[in-house]
């Protein structure tokens, strides 16, 4: 076991990072990049990294989680089945707590770090933007170098909706993720708080005897994955239970009071609301899915949530998921306190 040392937090994190693998990891990335034969690379990758369960991320990121944990088969990926959709967790990496400035036009910006102990894995921001009657969501995800080794991924992800008081109502949410040439795209209407419409393109293929099929009352009454952490102001982050759709499952993500820590981004220093989580599967995935198991039952996960100057709304500003391989963590790198 390691110590991790931080720059931005105001102590250090012991983690499990499985250091042993990732040394072996970069290396064979950087002698299968040097020599031009990243196409060999690419099994020993998989063999490697296949085990790690679907990762906590920004929904698009979780996306790299899905392809990297999951054996190639003929044909291609296999279908993009039950990911790990605690990426609605920190994939709205944007927790907003609505209040008298939402009368006024608004912008905030979030960039984000992600990394697998030390070994990086991608960048992420969004763009939160605010008027009389209205909000937009915009998220862009890319993956880093490493990972680009096997191959490219991007997406970009979008929320709009209305403003009822202090409260936001997605209408619409959408998902375009890219894998090399392949795209996959996530289409989400919402009314009242209820799913009337989901279109995924192209359309996976799934097993029905194996496959938790969302039921029409799975969608009455949930969130959205990127502003599904929508806070009113006044209300304390946690304890609370987030009914989560993310256009292919149901799930709940439980938030629990662990206490306050100070943090330090930047230049800007303060003190962070901590809240651990909990991941449970609703609907919308493969019985018997290792990684939806092990994320059921892992232990450790836990939210930093820190308030804004620009929109007066609170935004993680750390996280953490222990997995079998090492600690998954995502940082802000860009910070309005």
């Amino acid at each position: 076991m390691i110590h991790l040392y931080f720059s931005w937090p105001s102590h250090c994190f012991r983690a499990n990072t499985g250091v042993a693998i990732q040394r072996r990891l970069i290396g064979k990335l950087r002698f299968y990049s040097q020599t031009g034969r990243a196409r060999q690379a690419k099994p020993w990758i998989f063999a490697q990294v296949r085990e790690i369960p679907a990762i906590l991320l920004p929904q698009s990121l979780h996306r790299i989680s899905a392809i990297i944990t999951r054996r190639q088969t003929r044909g291609g990926i296999r279908p993009w089945g039950p990911p790990l959709r605690l990426l609605s967790l920190l994939s709205c990496l944007l927790v907003l707590a609505v209040g008298p400035a939402a009368a006024e036009n608004l912008r905030y910006r979030t960039d984000y770090r992600v990394t697998l102990g030390a070994l990086p894995i991608a960048r992420a921001s969004f763009v939160t933007e605010v008027n009389q009657s209205s909000y937009t969501i915009s998220g862009s995800f890319k993956s880093s170098a490493i990972v680009n080794v096997v191959t490219t991924i991007s997406a970009v992800s979008n929320v709009s909706g209305t403003l009822h008081g202090d409260r936001m109502q997605t209408d619409r949410y959408t998902l375009v993720y890219q894998k090399g040439r392949k795209k996959l795209t996530y289409d989400v209407h919402y009314q009242d708080g209820n799913v009337t419409q989901t279109t995924i393109e192209p359309q996976p293929k799934r097993r029905p005897e194996t496959w938790i099929e969302v039921t029409q009352q799975d969608l009455m009454a949930v969130l959205d994955p990127i502003s599904g952490l929508i806070i009113p102001e006044g209300e304390a982050a946690c304890p609370r239970t987030l009914p989560i759709y993310d256009g292919e499952s149901r799930m709940d993500i439980v938030l629990t009071p662990k206490g306050r820590e100070s943090f330090s981004v930047g230049g800007v220093k303060g003190e962070a609301i901590v809240c651990s989580m909990r991941y449970v599967p609703k609907s919308g995935f493969r019985k018997g899915r290792k990684d939806i198991e092990y994320l059921r039952k892992v232990d450790g996960m836990e939210i930093w949530f820190a308030k804004t100057s620009t929109l007066k709304v609170y935004a993680p500003v750390y996280a953490r998921v222990p997995t079998q391989m090492g600690t998954i963590y995502v940082s802000a790198v860009e910070f309005d306190g």
